[in-house]
């Protein structure tokens, strides 16, 4: 209960279209859709062509809470590095990431024995149609276990996997989006299996999600107003396997849609950025004792972040979100009755506001970038400082190398 609770609460800021985080994203408030950066990619290779000639290392780690996953505790770290390249001329682009999901999963409930896929690995393909970049992504994460032993004869085999394709294509004018958008296919899979004189077996049925975004930049003089629209669906089942006689654990199905609006003011040669959305998510799980379904309201997430230049070389950064919103549950027991609850976001055991700093230095005539965020949790909870959480002073750096 208190997983699915919390997988199913995460998931309404964590977006679950852009695949990760990124230092500069996460200093301004992120992840948010109105934010254009090069993170963007990984949810929509179509813009690959905008980000071309750049390589990237990242350091850092996810503290427990409003960042973290929700297998996470204390502190963990990761580490992950990318590179965008063209190919033929300015035409056709790649793109290669290792290592940049951690604990990749949609939200599935996996036996306690059973570790989340890891070792990822994206690869990126984009092309141009004139002003239309058309791309293709494909992501791949595991994690593998086999043991076998002869005296008794025992093979115990735990697996977990989540591949995913994604196409998406943006229309450009001078190296800047006007309107893009993307689809995302991911495959989840587990399986816990015990072979010896019979067979036993703990995996997954189905496991698809299906997620879809939609964002325009439409200019207001020398501002912009950028609208977006998100949409994620998912389901699977949990079942168990013994010597070919098939029980269900549970059945579980999530959907999320999220329509919301930032407006980027130019100031001072940065920006300032408000914006506003509403989300809507369900969730249902049945199992044979009973049915869970949650459902979840945010109105609105409010949102600002905001980017200056205080020299050449070096800009500051620091976001904020506060969300609104209230979590219902109803519980229906096998044998009938009905419970009901009604949360609003900070008693449901979440953290209701966002606040981020971070800075960022441009060296060598910009072709070497360095962001660093502050902490990306709540001030108190998330900035070492203050928290006395034992880690460094920054939560995330990363070293960006244009050529």
């Amino acid at each position: 209960m208190r997983f699915v609770l919390s997988c199913f609460l995460l998931a309404l800021l964590l977006t679950s279209f852009a695949n990760a985080t990124d230092t500069r994203v996460i200093s301004l408030g992120g992840p948010v859709p109105y934010i254009y950066d090069e993170i963007n990619v990984f949810g929509n290779p179509g813009l690959l062509s905008n980000f071309s000639k750049r390589v990237v290392l990242e350091l850092g780690s996810h503290t427990s809470g409003f960042m973290a996953l929700p297998t996470t505790s204390g502190v963990t770290s990761t580490q992950n590095g990318y590179a965008f390249l063209p190919l033929m001329g300015d035409k056709f682009y790649i793109g290669v990431a290792g290592l940049r999901h951690m604990d990749d999963f949609d939200n599935i409930e996996l036996p306690a024995d059973l570790e989340a896929p890891d070792n990822s690995v994206d690869l990126l393909f984009s092309g141009l149609l004139g002003d239309l970049g058309i791309g293709l992504g494909i992501h791949r994460a595991s994690n593998f276990e086999k043991n076998e032993q002869t005296s008794p004869q025992l093979t115990t085999t735990k697996k977990t996997s989540a591949t995913g394709i994604t196409v998406g294509a943006a229309m450009n004018t001078d190296e800047e989006p006007i309107f893009d958008a993307a689809l995302n296919v991911t495959m989840n899979s587990f399986k816990d299996e015990t072979k010896s004189s019979t067979t036993t077996s703990r995996e997954s049925e189905g496991g698809t999600s299906i997620s879809l975004y939609a964002r325009s930049f439409l200019s207001l003089g020398e501002s912009k107003l950028v609208p977006a629209l998100e949409f994620w669906t998912f389901s699977y089942k949990d079942i168990s396997k013994n010597d070919g006689t098939t029980t269900t654990n549970s059945e579980n199905s999530q959907m999320e849609f999220r329509v919301g609006t930032g407006l980027m003011l130019n100031v001072l040669g940065g920006f300032i950025m408000p914006g506003a959305r509403i989300v809507y998510a369900k969730s249902k799980t049945e199992t044979p004792d009973q049915t869970e379904e949650q459902t979840a309201l945010v109105l609105p997430e409010l949102y600002l972040g905001i980017e200056v230049p205080v020299k050449d070389y070096l800009s500051i950064r620091c976001g904020y979100r506060r969300a609104f919103g209230r979590f219902n549950t109803k519980v229906t027991p096998e044998g009938g009755g009905e419970i009901k609850t009604s949360q609003d976001w900070a008693s449901a055991g979440m953290e209701p506001e966002l606040i981020s700093l971070g800075v960022g230095l441009r060296l060598f005539d910009g072709k070497v970038t360095i962001d660093a965020s502050i902490e990306e949790n709540t001030f108190i909870d998330g900035t070492y400082i203050l928290s006395g959480i034992e880690g460094p002073l920054f939560g995330k750096v990363s070293i960006g190398i244009n050529y």
